[in-house]
């Protein structure tokens, strides 16, 4: 999970009808460095893409967002997308 300012947090653990039991469970919480540099995780800041130019990027945390923008000319109707995307399905 990506964490903004510094402070107080806090986490809520439920469980889903199939994950109630009366085990004790634990959590061990790591906190790390931030890792995302793009600068590009908002739609106002997306890193432009162009055609038959790979794109990089990576997805450190659940909440992490990566966007893209390209331009498309007069008279096209289909996007492919190409690549290891793997797990991914949301465009």
């Amino acid at each position: 999970y990506q964490l903004g300012e510094p402070g107080v947090y806090y986490m809520r653990f439920t469980s889903g009808q199939s994950n109630i039991s009366t085990d004790v469970r634990t959590i061990t919480p790591t906190l790390e460095a931030a890792k995302d540099t793009e600068r590009n995780n908002t739609w106002k800041t997306a890193t432009p893409i162009y055609e038959g130019v790979p794109a990089n990027y990576d997805l450190t945390a659940w909440n992490d967002y990566d966007w893209f923008a390209f331009e498309v000319p007069e008279g096209v109707k289909v996007l492919r997308i190409s690549g290891d995307c793997s797990g991914e399905r949301r465009l």
